[in-house]
């Protein structure tokens, strides 16, 4: 009887289904399917990804030479706010709005290095007077490392977009949305 239980003791049971190198396909297989049908996703979405602002609210007179930042800033200082990007495409803009005036924006595609940027948007008076063009304003991302380049709205350095605008108290946005 001794003889028996030893021998049993070493016999292996048989397997039951696919050997060890044939469950790895059949898993990886699994995973694959899963993946392409959209249960699993190796990589969050952008609408995973949140919508990233600065905005504040401005009382603009329908005749200035002075200067305005957002994120606000004491003095008249341009304030900004630093913010880490994934390298990406992103849709980056600003609006400018009044509910009972009205508003402008501009926005544009751009794609950005993974790094830390400081990011501002800047609202000059020109000393006209509305309806003529008084206000100039303009958006930036600045990398805190010397490279990836800067970038701007309008797309070109030392450009502003020109707005009439009236006197009253606007909401100003920028904004910057992942599309990966």
């Amino acid at each position: 009887m001794m003889t028996v239980l030893s021998c049993l003791s070493f016999r292996r049971a048989p397997r039951r289904g696919p050997s060890r190198p044939g469950r790895q396909v059949l898993l990886s297989l699994a995973a694959l399917i899963m993946a392409a049908s959209g249960l699993v996703s190796a990589a969050p979405s952008a609408s995973a990804l949140p919508t990233a602002t600065i905005s504040r609210s401005i009382f603009l007179a329908a005749s200035s030479n002075g200067f305005a930042s957002v994120p606000g800033a004491p003095n008249g200082m341009v304030g900004r706010r630093s913010i880490f990007l994934a390298a990406g495409k992103y849709t980056w803009g600003y609006n400018i709005s009044n509910p009972s005036l009205g508003g402008d924006s501009n926005e544009r595609v751009i794609t950005l290095a993974r790094a830390t940027y400081q990011w501002d948007c800047g609202i000059q008076g020109t000393g006209a007077s509305y309806p003529a063009i008084n206000y100039l304003t303009f958006c930036e991302l600045f990398p805190e490392v010397p490279n990836p380049k800067p970038v701007f709205i309008p797309a070109q350095a030392n450009m502003d977009d020109r707005l009439a605008l009236p006197s009253g108290t606007w909401t100003w946005q920028s904004f910057l949305i992942p599309d990966f």
